[in-house]
């Protein structure tokens, strides 16, 4: 019972113990078929208080049968008289709303309730609780505002979220905290892979969990979460759990899964019918997410030389530089100069220059690691850097790349020159903590020992830490 609900049955109780004089009455309200009523209000000595009791109709037929039809009904235990009448309020709302109370008047003198005594109960009740319906009005106007509200707040939540570094986070956090449910995930479809990614889900501690593990192939008989997403439903309500399928248009994105398996509280339909009606956003802050992403990606890297680009490499060189000095770890890099670049562009021009960048970024993407990071620091020079590696490594490295450049060429026959041109590069090394445990001096340290290379015949790898003294 909600708290309005009781509010106004007591001033009903009052109003009906002032009218017909009476000293004692329990209401119950109907709780199941199986014939349970359930006491939740009780008058005694001119007071309300609550009360529980629960009473089983069923036992006696004809008890049952008359409060089922809504008739009065009386008995009687020695100088207990009790006068059970029943009051169906039928919702103009819902019929899902409907409730049955039962008012039991209740005298100890032995005297039964007359039939005029009963039909003066139910003639009075019926008409003090005709304004009961307003209740039901005023929830569902409650229920309005607080869902526009959610609206408008979920709505600057979704938008957000586009413009947001960590949108999937934020956008979590704020369904989490209008809902409240157990836990909250997220997953969104890999159309290249053709597979269902997790992405992160949250709990009712706020704690968010990166489920990128999760990963489901988009195949029927795989997982519950493909089947509904291969099927036709919109959203899949089970009592403990919603699967909402994320779609733009007829094309989906996603899904969301919400439960409370933890707490067993069935999820309100309230929600599921604002979970529905957002779904579509959800789906579009997702891909506008994606777009974002895509789109921040696309700037962090160089068009020509498929290079992370200068703010890339200074972003990066932060984390990894932190990670090196946090646990105690090496880390390198190679700092590398096109030998005679402005040359070639002023002899065969910008597009033979452009010819040779592409050629030596693909020589440094075939020759280095997964966790190695080049980088097009500007013009013609990029760097490298090396987690995890001492000068060792990185001049192991360095003379490698530097025999692959040797073996590219380049042609222009277009200029008139039969002959292929080579190319080469210098290198300079600097390494973590051997010769500095400073970040700006690593930087300083590789172009110092790239300078070095280049005022003596190019072409050549130094270490920092060889520079003749």
């Amino acid at each position: 019972m909600k708290e309005k609900e009781i509010d106004f049955i007591k001033k009903v109780i009052l109003d009906l113990s002032k009218e017909l004089s009476l000293k004692n009455l329990t209401v119950f309200e109907y709780i199941n078929s199986g014939g349970i009523i359930k006491a939740f209000l009780r008058y005694r000595f001119d007071t309300i208080s609550e009360h529980c009791e629960y009473v089983w109709i069923k036992s006696n037929k004809d008890f049952f049968s008359s409060i089922e039809s809504g008739a009065e009904y009386v008995t009687k235990q020695g100088k207990c008289v009790f006068g059970y009448v029943p009051y169906l309020f039928k919702s103009p709302v819902s019929k899902e709303r409907e409730k049955k109370f039962i008012f039991r008047i209740e005298r100890f003198d032995g005297k039964k309730f007359t039939q005029r005594d009963l039909k003066k109960v139910k003639t009075s009740l019926e008409r003090e609780m005709k304004d009961f319906y307003l209740i039901d009005f005023e929830e569902i106007k409650e229920s309005y505002w607080r869902n526009l509200n959610i609206a408008a707040s979920l709505g600057r939540i979704f938008a957000k979220s586009v413009r947001e570094k960590e949108g999937f986070k934020f956008m979590m956090r704020g369904l989490e905290s209008f809902f409240g449910f157990d836990r909250i995930r997220l997953y969104r479809i890999d159309e290249q892979k053709n597979i269902l990614c997790g992405i992160y889900s949250i709990d009712r501690t706020t704690r968010i969990n990166d489920i990128s593990h999760d990963t489901i192939p988009m195949k029927s008989g795989l997982s519950t979460l493909t089947d509904i997403l291969l099927g036709d439903e919109d959203i899949v309500c089970r009592e403990y759990i919603i699967y909402l399928p994320l779609k733009i248009d007829y094309s989906k994105v996603g899904m969301l899964v919400v439960d409370n398996l933890l707490s067993r509280v069935i999820i309100k339909k309230s929600h599921i019918e604002l979970l529905k009606s957002f779904s579509s956003l959800i789906a579009l802050a997702i891909e506008n997410i994606i777009l974002f992403e895509k789109i921040q990606e696309m700037s962090m890297y160089d068009d020509l030389t498929q290079l992370p680009i200068r703010r890339y490499f200074n972003q990066r060189f932060q984390e990894e530089f932190y990670r090196a000095s946090r646990f105690n770890q090496r880390l390198s890099l190679i700092w590398i100069d096109v030998d005679y670049f402005k040359e070639i562009n002023d002899s065969f021009g910008h597009q033979v220059g452009d010819v040779v960048l592409k050629e030596i970024s693909q020589c440094i993407l075939r020759t280095i690691r997964k966790i190695d990071f080049p980088c097009r620091y500007g013009g013609d020079e990029i760097i490298i850097l090396l987690p995890q590696s001492g000068k060792e490594h990185a001049i192991g490295l360095a003379r490698r790349l530097s025999e692959e450049i040797k073996r590219i060429k380049i042609d222009v026959s277009n200029f008139g020159i039969s002959k292929d041109i080579t190319l080469t590069a210098s290198m300079g090394i600097s390494s973590y903590p051997d010769d500095t445990k400073n970040l700006d001096e690593l930087l300083s340290r590789g172009d110092e020992a790239l300078y070095w290379v280049k005022s003596h015949g190019k072409n050549g790898v130094m270490a920092y830490s060889d520079i003749p003294k």
